[in-house]
């Protein structure tokens, strides 16, 4: 089989409460349950992952346009095209999540960023799907300027439910960062990062 990488579950951990309805719905993608068989997927992320030297060389490592968060993603893209990447629910590791609300809402918005980012840096290479909180958080800035108190009405009253205040803010901060991301791509194609977009990225490869 022509295997670039393996990748394999992440089990969440948090003593968080509100934080178990997110470990549930990591269930929804590969590297979030146990059990199954190995096949390719399309990315995962590089907190589990074991990747051949000589092809992460041969595709330049990960790209210094993204600094915190979206390397992976990037590096998964470039790495499909020359072979694939494999899960395998034997490799298991265990992963903390932010304590704090603020962090993870933070964390979602950078993960937006990274995603819209990515897409344009690589004319594609994802799903669309993950665009859904893009088209969420536009739909909600129409509604607050066509219909301004019902919007706002509704948005209070899903802050009181904390599951759907969850999955509200989460789906808003993650859409806002994929505006923010296009706009950050824009500009460093007008501007000073022309070049990091342009080369071919570094040759290196992150050590642990």
């Amino acid at each position: 089989e022509d295997a670039g990488a393996y990748g394999g579950v992440s089990l969440y951990k948090s003593e968080a409460d509100w934080h178990q309805f997110a470990i549930s719905l990591s269930s929804l993608f590969p590297w979030g349950k146990r059990g199954g068989q190995k096949h390719s997927v399309k990315h995962m992320p590089t907190n589990n992952y074991l990747v051949s030297r000589e092809k992460a060389l041969a595709v330049g490592g990960f790209h210094p346009l993204f600094a915190y968060v979206g390397e992976d993603l990037d590096f998964s893209v470039r790495l499909r095209e020359m072979s694939k990447i494999f899960f395998n629910p034997n490799f298991v590791v265990h992963h903390k999540l932010p304590l704090s609300y603020v962090a993870w809402l933070r964390k979602m918005a950078f993960y937006g960023r990274a995603q819209s980012m990515v897409v344009l840096n690589n004319r594609g290479g994802l799903s669309l799907s993950k665009f859904f909180p893009l088209f969420i958080t536009l739909f909600f800035i129409y509604s607050l300027i066509s219909t301004p108190i019902a919007t706002q009405i509704v948005f209070l009253i899903a802050m009181f439910i904390p599951r759907l205040r969850f999955l509200t803010l989460s789906f808003l901060y993650y859409g806002f960062g994929e505006i923010v991301g296009a706009f950050i791509f824009l500009l460093n194609i007008k501007g000073s990062g022309l070049k990091a977009l342009t080369e071919p990225p570094r040759q290196t490869v992150r050590r642990t």
